[in-house]
């Protein structure tokens, strides 16, 4: 038997608890087995028959995403029979908070996530249906107190062997990518914000170039030790994230692009010069900690496309790390609570604006009055938008509709042309006024 033992909580005597909960559990769980196992053979000697050989395997994994450690306890028994029984139990707790988590804690009030999650769920099964049941036996809905863990940014969602799929099929288990479920996620569960990874924690944000997206993964370690960078045995690192470039081939290894390695400071000043280079390039200080970046070699054979993916996105890296990396404090947390109540107040402010130009579908072009037949609005930009064909048509343009491409080409026209010195600049100029 292997009983985990969680720590570095901040919350010392819920650490205790939940230690004290797996231990007395697993304990109870092997006492029962063995008992069993006694009464079972003991039958079998007055039958005639030989014992039974029983087993019983207690074991666990741990998984740790942005906030979240996840606990995978996985347990064997073998009563006698073709096969043995497998079983997981899983625990998700809140690091910074110090608490267990339900499935609903991960989502927005009122966001409905049962719903998108059993959309995902059946559009996997989809994929390989033979692997499952079928009608009142197959998958119907999950439930609010869902089995699940979390695992390089994916929500897994698990189900009891034999419940909805055959043996064969193993423990049901269902993968979706949080950034899929990232307009529900409650979020101090998100590890990205708008592809900006966030760490509130240790507050700091590394802005995610656009070519990671869906190339790169992210993991994360808190309190480790004997942890090896570049050959080296580092005894004591805080907290590091990963960023992995993960290959389209999955045949190919993984390879991590990025390191950001947070160290206490005391510890970081003892190391001597060499072995700072070793972990990368002094990305900031706080009172407490030091930031530091690795940037990692290309480890592919440079005849490969792995080669040249992994290059691309290292070179969207290279040189600006000190400029994707940021701090983010307090003051900057409560700034972007205002920020996004302005955007709210723009928003409003926006919609008023539109309602107000669905009074105007007509307007003067060159002098001749012409209806739009749709109303005209105002985009992200604050600029007014309006239909260019009937606009176009309006100053003389042919105007080409291209349903291949979803393109418009104007051809005629009336286009002015003005000299300045060797440039000939071409504009057209029309004036049109609002009628309600």
């Amino acid at each position: 038997m292997r009983i985990p033992s969680i720590g570095g909580l901040k919350d010392i005597d819920f650490q205790k608890d939940i230690n004290n909960s797996i231990r007395e559990s697993a304990l109870s769980e092997k006492e029962d087995f063995m008992e069993q196992a006694i009464l079972e053979n003991v039958k079998r000697k007055r039958r005639g028959y030989s014992p039974l050989n029983f087993e019983f395997n207690y074991n666990y994994e741990v998984r740790n995403t942005h906030n979240i450690l996840s606990l995978l306890i996985k347990k064997y028994k073998y009563s006698g029979g073709a096969n043995g029984e497998s079983f997981n139990e899983y625990y998700n707790i809140d690091i910074r908070e110090s608490k267990l988590l339900k499935l609903g804690d991960l989502f927005k009030k009122n966001s409905n996530y049962i719903d998108r999650i059993n959309e995902e769920i059946l559009e996997l099964i989809s994929k390989d249906p033979d692997k499952y049941f079928t009608g009142d036996n197959g998958f119907k809905t999950i439930s609010s107190d869902q089995e699940f863990f979390i695992e390089d940014g994916n929500l897994i969602i698990a189900f009891p062997k034999y419940s909805i799929a055959p043996g064969s099929t193993g423990i049901p288990t269902f993968k979706i990518s949080l950034k899929d479920l990232d307009d529900i996620l409650v979020d101090s569960y998100l590890a990205y914000k708008d592809y900006v990874y966030v760490n509130e924690e240790y507050e700091f944000s590394f802005s995610m170039p656009s070519s990671w997206e869906d190339k790169v993964k992210i993991v994360e370690k808190s309190d480790l030790e004997d942890y090896i960078i570049d050959e080296y045995e580092f005894d004591d690192i805080e907290f590091i994230v990963d960023f992995i470039y993960t290959p389209d081939n999955k045949i190919k290894e993984e390879a991590k692009l990025l390191s950001i390695i947070v160290l206490e400071k005391d510890e970081y000043d003892s190391l001597r010069r060499t072995l700072k280079n070793k972990l990368g390039e002094l990305l900031g200080e706080k009172e407490d900690f030091v930031y530091l970046g690795k940037i990692y070699s290309n480890p592919y054979s440079s005849k490969s496309s792995e080669y040249t993916e992994f290059q691309l996105r290292s070179s969207d890296i290279q040189g600006r790390l000190d400029r994707l990396f940021e701090f983010i404090d307090e003051e900057d947390k409560d700034d972007d609570s205002k920020d996004k109540n302005k955007e709210k107040d723009k928003d409003k402010e926006k919609d008023k604006s539109n309602k107000d130009l669905d009074k105007y579908k007509w307007v003067f072009i060159n002098g001749k009055r012409e209806n739009l037949n749709k109303s005209m609005y105002k985009n992200e930009n604050d600029n007014l938008m309006i239909p260019v064909a009937k606009v176009s048509r309006g100053l003389g343009y042919k105007v080409k509709w291209n349903p291949q491409n979803n393109t418009i080409t104007l051809d005629g026209g009336k286009v002015a042309t003005i000299t300045i010195n060797s440039k000939k600049i071409f504009y057209t100029k029309f004036n049109y006024n609002f009628k309600r």
